[in-house]
């Protein structure tokens, strides 16, 4: 044994890497996704007074700002 092998290990490149950590990714992979409840909840707040007038407004912002009559930089993030 060498001096410096016997400091560092030595790894081969045709050895296997252990099943454990192939089954954990596997277990990761296949878990799902909780379906986004936000596009719902938005719906919802529409139909109802008290969010109908903000959506207006939030709607009117966002037209201001796409046809380009905001100022520069403006964007519509306090009225969302």
């Amino acid at each position: 044994m060498t001096f410096w092998s016997s400091l560092f290990p030595t790894l081969h490149a045709d050895e296997e890497p252990p099943k454990e950590e192939e089954a954990q990714a596997e277990e990761e992979e296949e878990e799902e996704e909780p379906e986004d409840p936000l596009p719902e909840l938005r719906e919802e707040c529409k139909q109802t007074a008290a969010c109908s007038g903000l959506d207006k407004h939030f709607a009117h912002c966002t037209e201001k700002v796409t046809s380009g009559q905001g100022f520069k930089g403006e964007d519509c993030v306090e009225e969302l």
